[in-house]
């Protein structure tokens, strides 16, 4: 199911629209509680449309960084204009356009930033920001969620001019009994909601 975020969007999409505002994300002095000592496995993907182009991914990253990004899931959001020592332990990288399949804390509100792609080894190394600020509510017997796929449209400076909601759960479930090896784990589907 696709559903294009926008004013006519059915509300919990379009809540995640007024969170997505294209200015960035705000950190929040807010952290979310713990629930228990456990992991939960999130599976989800990011596209962009278009894809980069080979020189766009020469420009963003090199070696390992090729076509991939930074996918900050945790217990606050993360300002991704301002990388600190330590930020790193908000985010997973994954390949971008395929489905991922990454753990994280088990917090009760799982804090979706976005997406930061590229890398800081030169002064002139391109950097894409995709904006988050959206959140996922945990329950404490979640073992496994699919927060669904988020399609960035950008145009020809990086610029996202809108992004899509879309529900690819067979296909990540597929995905996710592949990486995980165990058919019996429940993956419940997740719906982005806007912060309080």
């Amino acid at each position: 199911m696709t559903r294009l975020i926008g004013k006519s969007a059915p509300m919990h999409v379009g809540a995640m629209l007024l969170a997505l505002s294209l200015t960035g994300c705000q950190h929040s002095p807010e952290t979310s509680r713990l629930l228990g000592d456990g992991e939960v496995t999130v599976v989800g993907r990011i596209d962009i449309v278009p894809p980069f182009t080979e020189q766009e991914l020469k420009a963003i990253g090199n070696g390992r960084a090729i076509n991939r990004g930074s996918v900050f899931l945790s217990d606050r959001f993360v300002d991704l204009n301002i990388h600190k020592i330590g930020a790193g332990r908000h985010a997973e990288v994954v390949d971008l356009g395929k489905h991922f399949v990454i753990k994280r804390k088990q917090f009760e509100n799982l804090h979706y930033s976005g997406v930061f792609i590229g890398t800081k080894t030169t002064p002139y190394s391109e950097q894409v920001r995709l904006p988050g600020k959206v959140v996922y509510k945990i329950r404490p017997e979640d073992k496994a969620i699919y927060i669904g796929t988020l399609r960035y449209h950008r145009d020809e400076y990086n610029g996202i001019k809108n992004v899509e909601y879309i529900d690819e759960y067979d296909d990540a479930l597929k995905q996710f009994y592949k990486i995980q090896g165990d058919s019996k784990t429940q993956l419940r589907k997740v719906l982005p909601e806007r912060p309080k």
